[in-house]
């Protein structure tokens, strides 16, 4: 093989190397980036805006619902799907617009998701944020979202 051959594939293993990279499947943490990481999250804040009523959720570490909030998240893989602005209108497919803000150590994280293929993260500390997609997409959501409602509904005081 000559010279110029070798150089030709390195270079194609090389670009392969660096897509596989940018299209990889990340956990939450990684998919997070800006050096987020659970053991540095103080409180998760939910809010619920279905039409005119909004409904919160604040979730704590060391919390029954914290746990179960973090193995949903920790157990689906997201995509990169852009760097960027992340003020796109999004499909409302849930009904709802969730926002998750995460309250941390070092800086504050927020997630924005409506149901849409997309989902919008954002940090304080960094000047861009990312458009991410899970893996299980549309389910995923859903079944977050019914988690939320389902904390936010045991929070109720009974009448």
């Amino acid at each position: 093989m000559t010279t110029k051959r070798k150089i030709a594939v390195v270079e194609l293993l090389l670009f392969i190397g660096i897509l596989a990279w940018v299209f990889w499947p990340r956990s939450f943490e990684r998919a997070m980036d800006y050096d987020f990481s659970w053991d540095q999250v103080t409180q998760v804040t939910a809010t619920m805006e279905a039409g005119s009523e909004t409904a919160e959720v604040t979730l704590t570490p060391g919390e029954a619902e914290f746990e179960e909030f973090q193995a949903i998240l920790d157990e689906q893989k997201f995509l990169i799907a852009g760097i960027g602005e992340t003020d796109t209108v999004r499909e409302n497919k849930l009904g709802c617009i969730t926002t998750l803000f995460f309250e941390t150590e070092a800086a504050d994280h927020t997630i924005v998701f409506s149901g849409d293929q997309m989902m919008d993260f954002a940090c304080t500390a960094a000047e861009k944020g990312r458009t991410l997609q899970s893996v299980e997409g549309l389910p995923f959501q859903e079944r977050l979202l019914a988690f939320l409602w389902n904390v936010e509904l045991s929070e109720e005081p009974a009448a």
